[in-house]
């Protein structure tokens, strides 16, 4: 058994007082290295993740904590191992506000459920990125602190290659002055809050009619 599940199994049994019966591995579409499992046995679920980008998991684990006691609507942290590069993570379940939609597009609807879950989300990234930001060690953030032009233009340019290019015909040079135009106007504008910045359907669970964020 590699060594990294066999520390998630104890992780597990200390929580639970039992060994998993079950270790599932469950895919994950995400640029980050994590590997997430699926714990379980008659005492409960839990999520398992093994990572070495240390830094990454301590930035994951401090802002999920300080988010929680925000009352905000985040798993909870059940048991960590930072030597060996481990947490155990609450199981919010399988559906996301992803799913709904991409359900919903597939009938060709867009029930009043889902949009009840967008104004809720709207609602809670206010409170992440305004309310919860208070307090918030930013010296924690990975892989940057702040959210700067240089940061701006990454995304940018990554948005240019891996989707424009690929699905839009486009003047390579006015897209670039717009890309510094947009740059320079955010540059300006007041930045003391937090950046959610991978908020998307993806990363936004539903569980008993609740909204929950995971990434």
């Amino acid at each position: 058994m590699d060594s990294f599940k066999a520390n998630l199994r104890r992780l597990y049994h200390n929580q639970f007082g039992q060994w998993p019966r079950k270790v599932d591995a469950i895919y994950s579409s995400g640029g980050s290295p994590r590997r997430y499992f699926r714990l379980s046995s008659r005492s409960g679920n839990a999520i398992g993740v093994w990572s070495q980008l240390k830094e990454e998991n301590q930035a994951f684990i401090e802002f999920t904590r300080h988010f929680r006691n925000a009352g905000l609507h985040v798993p909870e942290i059940f048991q960590e191992d930072a030597l060996h590069d481990v947490y155990l993570l609450e199981d919010l379940g399988d559906v996301t506000l992803l799913n709904l939609v991409e359900f919903a597009q597939n009938k060709g609807t867009f029930p009043g459920e889902i949009r009840g879950y967008y104004q809720e989300v709207l609602k809670e990234l206010i409170r992440f990125q305004v309310k919860a930001s208070k307090g918030l060690d930013y010296s924690l953030c990975y892989p940057r602190d702040k959210f700067d032009s240089q940061s701006m233009e990454w995304d940018l340019n990554y948005f240019k290659y891996y989707f424009l290019k690929l699905h839009v015909n486009f003047h390579e040079e006015k897209l670039q002055d717009d890309f510094n135009n947009l740059v320079q106007y955010l540059s300006e504008a007041d930045d003391q809050y937090f950046m959610y910045r991978d908020f998307q359907a993806r990363n936004i669970m539903i569980r008993d009619d609740q909204v929950y964020f995971i990434d």
